[in-house]
């Protein structure tokens, strides 16, 4: 296992790699409050096989070899509860084209329904039997320099992802449930470009 903290982007030779390499990669972002207007996005994480990227996201600079695998339609990105993920990168990146999306948040929600487990911490341990140490959630993550805890905190968030997934995925099909869960995994570029206008409960009555 490998991870490397870059400042503001992806280098090129790694989203290269990425593109090339990699059909499916797991994806999370690190923040300063859950509003995608009002809050900044701080970190994105990406786990691509044994390789793990922690990006520190400069507002004042646009990553483009992050977009370009972000944008890409042959890559899949898994995410935990994608909408509040995808709301930040699309609004701070300046992009509506993430897709290709897949969220165990919303796959969890569709097997258990929505009292159930469906946070990501619980589904580790449901699935895998290892217990996450969260105690690094509502730490600083604008600082220069990250922790040890700090990256290990990340990567954690994305290092199980791929594994819940297929673990689901294999659910959801004997439930019959897996045409609906992707389209709901395609909804969610759309919904989050209205939510990013700040419009809520668009189809409350």
């Amino acid at each position: 296992m490998s991870v490397t903290v870059y400042k503001n982007d992806l280098p090129l030779e790694v989203k290269n790699k990425l593109l090339k390499e990699r059909n499916i990669i797991s994806m999370d972002t690190e923040t300063n409050g859950l509003n995608p207007i009002e809050n900044d996005l701080l970190i994105i994480q990406i786990r691509a096989g044994d390789s793990y990227y922690i990006i520190q996201f400069n507002k004042e600079y646009r990553p483009a070899n992050l977009l370009s695998v972000l944008e890409n339609e042959n890559i899949k990105k898994i995410f935990h509860h994608a909408v509040f993920d995808v709301r930040f990168l699309m609004n701070h990146l300046v992009t509506n084209k993430v897709n290709n999306i897949i969220c165990t948040k919303i796959a969890a929600k569709l097997l258990f329904g929505e009292e159930g487990k469906n946070s990501l911490k619980d589904l580790i341990e449901e699935f895998l039997n290892i217990k996450l140490d969260k105690g690094e959630r509502l730490s600083d993550w604008s600082k220069e320099n990250l922790s040890d805890k700090q990256i290990e905190y990340a990567i954690n968030d994305v290092r199980y992802l791929k594994e819940i997934w297929e673990v689901m995925e294999e659910k959801l099909k004997k439930e019959d449930l897996l045409l609906l869960a992707e389209e709901c995994f395609n909804f969610i570029p759309f919904i989050s470009r209205v939510e990013n206008m700040n419009i809520k409960n668009i189809f409350k009555y």
